[in-house]
């Protein structure tokens, strides 16, 4: 079983009082990076629970010294990130109603933000986005709501770069996307431009 999966399993059985869903809770940021007037990539940001991210310290913190060294951030992006790649990075982008099948992740790096881990890296747009012209949007989730992942606001997802005046994103909830027998509706981030 790939290290993620453990690590969630891990939380799922962990002895408290009545667990429920979600186990682990992400809030997600995204820069929808811009070059030559069309989006190039998302530079996204996972911010893990203070639990969770206490679990991913204790079991990647090799020389206990309370910070993730160069090598045990290669060692947590071989085991409790690089699975994720199955499903999209749990980020679910489209142009138009084409689904964006995205390249190998790149830039991933793992930071401390007060008490929690953050993960961050780009995904590359297989070729660049005019949203003048296609419909762009993506959303963040994983299928089972073990892990609850959200916009925690209107201002989680930015724009920067050429051309990204005049756009903006917009976020709302994604009927089309929800998870969990239905229960549970993600939210979408849609490019609109003037």
């Amino acid at each position: 079983m790939k290290r993620f999966a453990v690590l969630v399993l891990t939380a799922l059985t962990a002895p408290t009082a009545a667990m429920a869903h979600p186990h682990v809770m992400v809030d997600v940021h995204a820069l929808v990076e811009f070059k030559d007037g069309k989006a190039v990539s998302l530079f996204m940001g996972w911010t893990f629970d203070p639990v969770f991210s206490s679990s991913l310290l204790a079991d990647f913190d090799a020389d206990k010294n309370g910070r993730l060294d160069p090598g045990e951030v290669k060692a947590l992006e071989a085991e409790a990130f690089r699975d994720t790649r199955e499903q999209s990075h749990f980020t679910y982008a489209r142009i138009g109603d084409t689904p964006v099948k995205w390249p190998d992740v790149t830039n991933f790096k793992v930071m401390a933000v007060k008490d929690s881990l953050l993960y961050a890296f780009r995904l590359n747009f297989p070729q660049p986005v005019d949203p003048r012209k296609a419909a762009l949007s993506f959303t963040t989730y994983e299928e089972t709501f073990y892990i609850d992942m959200d916009f925690p606001n209107d201002k989680a997802v930015s724009l920067t770069g050429e051309g990204s005046q005049g756009c903006k994103a917009v976020i709302a909830p994604d009927p089309a996307s929800a998870i969990y027998g239905g229960a549970v509706i993600p939210k979408r981030a849609t490019i609109t431009c003037d």
